[in-house]
């Protein structure tokens, strides 16, 4: 088995940056809790807006090439006797450096609808 060592990889030309090609990594991601208060982890978050009960944001560090990307949302169990549980991203907020959403489930104990605890967040598409 061969191992390849390297301080610094360049193209061909002795000078340019290696262009990778037909690769997609999540450009985005967040796992946050407590009703939007904290964020767990992150990659390419700069904040998040609580706007209201289940109503609210993320910007990012780094804008995507426009507002045209993946956003794949989910909500953690919040432990309650849940039966309908929505994560979605509001329509027509989605820009380069940011987008808002809406979180919420019923109870089925309650019948009540509340925002969720845990949301989770991940962008694929081209960075700017």
């Amino acid at each position: 088995m061969s191992t390849i060592k390297a301080d610094t990889i360049v193209a061909s030309d002795g000078t340019s940056p290696v262009t990778l090609t037909k690769q997609s990594a999540a450009k985005m991601f967040i796992d946050a809790e407590d009703g939007l208060a904290s964020i767990l982890k992150s990659l390419n978050v700069s904040s998040l807006d609580d706007d209201g009960t289940g109503d609210g944001g993320v910007n990012l560090v780094s804008s995507m090439d426009g507002a045209n990307y993946a956003v794949s949302t989910g909500m953690h169990d919040n432990g309650a006797a849940t039966i309908v549980k929505d994560c979605t991203v509001t329509d027509g907020t989605q820009a380069a450096s940011s987008f808002d959403f809406e979180t919420a489930y019923v109870n089925a104990a309650t019948n009540r609808t509340n925002e969720d605890t845990r949301v989770h967040f991940t962008i694929h598409g081209d960075l700017a």
